[in-house]
């Protein structure tokens, strides 16, 4: 039967390696989860598209328009590696989402997740279908992954992936999700060099 749902790019985001955060203090780990979560929020939000649902680390969301979608996943990534502080993998896929149902949100949820555990770290694959409908936007460059066996699937399945480059992120975005980075070595040298030179004048000043 066919579905009567009209169809839409379906998002799935998973930090890399969540278990390792462990690992780290408590407050670290609320930091890069808390991070993370303004992250999606703002970026969704900012390129028009809906957020349905946090699954553990992983995160689910929706867009009327590939493009937008496909922008979306290259800003978020392109932030996440800047930040330097975790891991994404981001799957794209377009299909129909269940709004209300007994067995969960559709299989092209289920599709787009397993493209995400597909997805190499800091990388965005997406399916086919998708690729065919941005691979003739002269803004994206893409790479070819080639057939991969998603879990649970008996066939393969084609995929591609999203290349973005490296950004300088911009104040009001970071602003915006409460990113404050922390000082360089050579920033830090550069305060304690003009701290000493104060202290100096003024013990200067005192004995002469």
């Amino acid at each position: 039967m066919t579905s009567n749902r009209p169809l839409t790019t379906i998002m799935f985001t998973d930090i890399v390696g969540y278990t390792s955060l462990s690992s780290l203090s408590e407050s670290d780990e609320v930091d890069i989860l808390e991070l993370n979560s303004r992250l999606h929020e703002y970026f969704i939000i900012q390129y028009r598209g809906t957020k349905l649902e946090e699954i553990g680390d992983g995160t689910l969301a929706t867009f009327e328009k590939s493009i937008d979608a496909a922008n979306c996943a290259i800003a978020m990534q392109q932030y996440v590696t800047h930040f330097n502080k975790y891991q994404l993998r981001i799957g794209l896929h377009v299909g129909d989402v269940k709004a209300c149902s007994n067995d969960g949100l559709g299989n092209s949820v289920s599709i787009s997740a397993r493209i995400q555990g597909a997805a190499e770290p800091d990388s965005i694959a997406i399916s086919e279908v998708l690729y065919r409908a941005i691979s003739h936007q002269l803004a994206f460059n893409f790479r070819e992954i080639g057939d991969v066996y998603l879990k649970g699937s008996v066939t393969p399945f084609p995929l591609y992936e999203i290349l973005y480059g490296p950004i300088k992120p911009k104040y009001a975005d970071l602003k915006r999700l409460n990113y404050t980075p922390l000082p360089s070595i050579f920033s830090v040298y550069k305060v304690q060099l003009l701290m000493l030179g104060i202290l100096l004048t003024c013990l200067y000043i005192h004995l002469g």
